[in-house]
């Protein structure tokens, strides 16, 4: 289970590309600014601010409650706009495919290889898989470093 949260500001939140880990606040596990890496996702001079969290009880709307009281803890003299809650339970996972259940690399068609974050193998979610994937398949065809 997981809830995300999307935002949507003028100004940087956090300023960087990578995971911006939140071990203090309450249910925020991780953010990232993903129009650091790719402006393109957001309007031109917005940036798009993704919070990602563990549902830690039945309780979802107490749980985005949270998530949100957060957000105003960890960024309180910054204006930014809630573009979107999601939440992910039962049969619908917060990534494509848990660690070691996805489907590999390789396919039956000649040269043709799949990664991503359902195909990575053991370790790894998200943009780690992704990687993982990229050096499975690179080791596959003997270029691997």
């Amino acid at each position: 289970k997981g809830i995300k949260i999307c935002l949507g500001a003028n100004e940087p939140l956090i300023g960087h590309s990578g995971v911006y880990f939140t071990p203090y606040a309450e249910r925020i596990n991780g953010i990232n600014e993903v129009t650091q890496a790719d402006p393109s996702l957001a309007p031109q001079g917005k940036h798009l601010v993704m919070s990602h969290q563990a549902v830690l009880s039945d309780n979802l709307e107490e749980e985005i409650k949270l998530g949100l009281s957060d957000l105003k803890w960890l960024f309180p003299e910054k204006k930014y706009e809630v573009l979107m809650v999601q939440s992910y339970s039962g049969g619908w996972p917060v990534n494509r495919a848990s660690s070691g259940s996805d489907t590999g690399n390789m396919t039956p068609v000649d040269d043709l290889y799949i990664v991503g974050d359902g195909a990575k193998g053991k370790g790894g979610i998200e943009v780690e898989g992704v990687a993982l994937g990229v050096m499975n398949v690179m080791r596959e065809l003997g270029i691997s470093s």
